[in-house]
Formats: C-alpha cells, structure tokens, sequence
C-alpha cells in the first residue's frame, strides 16, 4: 500500500490566499461584498466567517477527492475555527452512477479481481444513472429520491483486504441512516459528511442546485436572457484557449446554447438555448459547471480547492467571467492523493507483452512443428503448398485440405507440451495484466481504504499547509461537529 500528496501551489500560502482581500468591485447596483454577504444569508451559510469549499459529485469518492477536503479543514485549522470554516458543494446536477460501487476481490484461486456491489436499491421503473458500464444518462442525482440502503459486505464474498468489509458495513450504516433526505444527492453527501468526522469538523453542505435559487443566480440568469450572444461568445473563446475538456457552447446565429441545464418533466436534465429562457420557469435550471463555480467563487467562499481536472477547466471559467462580466474571483488552489490499496509484486506486464504471448500462441497452435522458432514450418508450407496447386472447389483440394487437418492434430498431439507451455504462459501474461490494472486503480472508494493509510495522507497534508512537522500532530484528534 502506498500513497502520494500532491498539493499546488506551495501549501503553506493557502490560509494567506483565503485571507486575500479582493476589489470590491460594484455590479448591478450592489458591490461584491454586498452580494456575498446577501448570498451567504439565502444559503444559511455564515456571513461572518472565512469559507474554505471543495466539491465533487454525489456519492462515495477515492482518497484523491479525500484529500481536497482534509486540505480545506488545515487551512481552517490554521486560520482559526472561530474565523473560517470548511464547506462541502455536492455537484447534485451531475448525472454520476453513486449507486454501485468497484471493491477489489478474490477469486477461488487468489486472482484479484473487481466486483460491482450495488449500495441502495434501485426504485422501480426506469430511474437509470449515467455509469460507465454503458447505463443510458437518464437523472442527475439531485433529481433521484433518496433510497433503501442494501447490505453491501453480503455482496462481496471474499474482498481483497480486511479494511474492505468494515468499510462497507460503515457505508450501508450511513446511508441508512438517511434514508429519508430529500434526494439521493443530500442522502449520499450527508453519508459522506459522517464519515469526514475521522478526521475534520462536518462541513457545512451546499448543494450546487440551490444556487441559482438566490438573488445573484436570478440576477446572472437575468444577465443571461439580455446578453446572451456576449454571453456564449466570451465562454466558447476561454474554453477554446484553456486547458481543460468543458465542450463549447452551440451556436445557431443569434439563438446559442447556455451554460445551464433544463430539468424536464422526466426530470431528465436537456440543453437549453437562448430562445427558450423566456418561457421556463427558473426553478428547473440548473447551473453547468463552470456557472456553479463562477457562482461559487464570485460571493459563496474564500477559497475553493480544485483536484488536477478542475483546476484546467476553472481557469477557463475565471477567463469567461472576467471577459464577461468583468468580476474577479476568489483564489483555487490544487489538492489530491493518490493512494493505491496494493502493491506490484511483479515487473509490470505491457500491452505489447500480452499481444507477443498471444501470437506465439497461435502460431504454435496452428503450426505446431515451427516450435523451434521459425515462422512457417517445413510441413506446413508443403500442405499449403499442395492445397494451393488442386483444383480450386475439387474433390482432390478438398482431400489435400482433410489430409492436412488429420496431419495438423497429430501434429499437435506430438507438440502437447510445447502447446500447453505457450496456452499457459498466454493466461499467465493476461493475468498479470488484469492484476496489474487493478493494482495500478487509485479510485477505490476511501472507506475502504485501511484507516492508517488515510490517516498518513491526513497528516502530510495539515502538516504541509500548517507549516508543522508530522510529529506535533496529534495521530488522533477528537473530531468536532460543525454546521
């Protein structure tokens, strides 16, 4: 087991960045200060503090995603609790598959292998998430109600490590015990939250759906309908120049798609387009990615920390709102872990490697006399030869063709051992290469990671942002509830 904390820029200039003060430009009658602290009051969020926010989708995320909040709770840490606080955005208008789960297994014979436990039951009907197991996107998880949690350790026979059962079992106890949330989103990140307390105060949550519900959504949707050509045009041109993978907007003359979702009847989310913003009502819009962190980090916190993704299409955003609307944004920084639950017992195993097993295989099976190496045997070039000079659709080429078989099976009961040594070297190879897959996956859910690898990732990180050696951290600290 192993991990790895990557955190940019320098660590330690974290709490002075949330602490920067930005221009307190005016805009549409109000200044930025104005609308922060109007926003924070339509949120129930609190006025008063310094707001440290990460955020990913809904569900039970990998020690990458982890260590993004541990990061937000040491610079609250070193700040001071009385004067900041950390926050937890759920992206609740993303349509990810929280509902199963990969957990690393073992087979009757040792061989790992990756198995997909479902965590609550699905409702009836076609509610389908978008997975990549080829799942049609139908609801974003906001839109789902929360569900029944399942008995997932059940449904896993004999899991790869002894941390793996215990996480399970903590993961069903938590989603179980919010079942009655508003939607699946909120009954995930709450379960999310509960285990957080291991190692950091509960965040306060938000869910990305609730911010065009207040007064600066409203008025940026507003802005929207009025300028929406402007408003496509300046977008399209900051993805185009960044680094991240945001799709452009479409663009039909003077009628271009936004940067919001349509929630429908089906409450699937759909594209919306500029001639269409008159005629809906605002409460099923949801905001697309680069709006909800505009949104986030013109007037919701102080610093927002991103993973490796978010930081290259962030940029992209700070570009667009800046061209846009001309409005600075809070600073983002960079935090992720990659921690891996095994360690590689062997030299790594190539795709070109099972391909050269694979070959060798079939040429012996098919030639079973050129297992000395040569490309073509002597034997076979003679059948093939004499196949070839018959007749072609006569009785003698196909004579020649039923000879050459029977020589070919003799040929490979004579060659058994060789044929057996290539098959088995071939399953060795692809073996190795599907262990070696799930050896190399860092994206294993984080409670089932054992507590002592997440508590080493833990420990660099405060100690990297606090500016304090690892040793004058506590291994334990008592945890204290938050918002």
């Amino acid at each position: 087991m192993a991990s790895d904390v990557h955190l940019e820029p320098e660590p330690g200039s974290w709490p002075a960045l949330a602490r920067a003060a930005r221009g307190d430009v005016a805009w549409r009658g109000r200044k930025l200060s104005e609308w922060k602290a109007l926003t924070r009051r339509e949120l129930g969020l609190p006025e008063d503090r310094i707001i440290i926010a990460a955020g990913h989708q809904a569900g039970f995320w990998h020690p990458g995603i982890l260590a993004k909040f541990l990061a937000a709770d040491a610079v609250v840490e070193t700040i001071g609790r009385e004067r900041a606080c950390s926050l937890h955005l759920v992206v609740d208008q993303d349509d990810n598959d929280c509902v199963h789960m990969a957990v690393p297994a073992q087979g009757e014979d040792d061989a790992l292998h990756v198995e997909r436990v479902m965590l609550v039951a699905p409702p009836s009907g076609s509610w389908i998430l978008h997975s990549a197991y080829g799942s049609p996107m139908e609801r974003p998880t906001g839109e789902f109600p929360a569900l029944r949690a399942l008995d997932t350790a059940e449904q896993v026979a004999r899991p790869a490590i002894d941390s793996i059962t215990p996480g399970l079992r903590s993961i069903e106890a938590s989603l179980r015990g919010h079942e009655r949330e508003s939607s699946l989103a909120w009954q995930m990140a709450f379960a999310v939250n509960e285990h957080l307390e291991a190692w950091m105060s509960r965040p306060w949550l938000l869910c990305a759906s609730q911010l065009l519900n207040t007064s600066l959504g409203r008025e940026i949707v507003g802005v929207m309908r009025d300028d929406a050509v402007n408003c496509a045009r300046a977008y399209n041109k900051a993805v185009k120049d960044g680094t991240g993978d945001v799709r452009p907007l479409e663009s039909r003359g003077e009628i271009v798609e936004l940067p919001l979702w349509r929630i429908d009847e089906d409450r699937k989310r759909q594209a919306l387009f500029s001639n269409e913003l008159n005629e809906i009502d605002l409460s099923c819009l949801r905001p697309r990615a680069l709006l909800m962190t505009a949104i986030m980090r013109l007037v919701v916190c102080d610093l927002f920390i991103h993973g490796r993704g978010g930081v290259e299409y962030d940029a992209a955003m700070e570009k667009w709102i800046r061209d846009w609307l001309g409005l600075p944004v809070c600073p983002m920084t960079m935090a992720t872990a990659d921690a891996f639950l095994f360690r590689a017992a062997t030299e790594p195993v190539f795709e070109a490697d099972v391909e050269e097993a694979r070959h060798e295989f079939r040429r012996i099976l098919h030639d079973p006399c050129s297992s000395d190496g040569s490309a073509v045997s002597t034997e076979k070039r003679e059948w093939l030869a004499a196949i070839a000079a018959a007749p072609r659709h006569s009785r003698e080429r196909r004579e020649k063709f039923l000879e050459y078989h029977r020589w070919l099976d003799e040929a490979r009961s004579a060659h058994a051992p060789a044929i057996q040594k290539a098959r088995d070297h071939q399953q060795q190879l692809i073996q190795l290469a599907a262990t070696q897959e799930i050896i190399s996956r860092r994206d294993w859910a984080f409670p089932l990671y054992p507590r002592e690898m997440l508590d080493a990732i833990d420990h660099e990180i405060r100690a990297r942002i606090t500016r304090r050696s690892m040793v004058d951290i506590p291994a334990e600290s008592p945890p204290t509830r938050g918002a």
